[in-house]
């Protein structure tokens, strides 16, 4: 049984979709056995998980990078513009990371 539907299931759990704390505590034990069973063959897992990790970093540093103008827009009305094109800078090398992560083989 591949892990990786495992653990996002267990990990989306974790981060409030839990209905209540006896749920919450049922993904604390399942990703416990989960960090036990990772301890037999940890470079498997490690292959398996280094795909959506960096899938996922890059997709939030990109958003952030991408919401960062407007904030500062509203912040500031004068000097926007020099942090704006910055912050689309940093964002496209999240996004060409993302495609990277996404598209090409990794270096494992």
């Amino acid at each position: 049984m591949p892990l990786k539907p495992l653990l996002l299931a267990f990990g989306l759990t974790l981060v409030g979709c839990a209905s209540s704390t006896k749920d919450r505590d049922k993904a604390y034990g399942a990703l416990r056995a989960i960090d036990a069973i990772s301890l037999i063959n940890p470079e498997k897992i490690y292959e398996q998980l280094l795909r959506p990790s960096l899938i996922a970093l890059f997709t939030a540093q990109a958003i952030v990078f991408l919401v960062y103008p407007l904030y500062r827009r509203r912040t500031d009305s004068q000097q926007w513009l020099v942090p704006t094109v910055v912050a689309l800078l940093a964002a496209a090398l999240m996004i060409y990371g993302l495609y990277h992560a996404s598209f090409d083989p990794l270096a494992t």
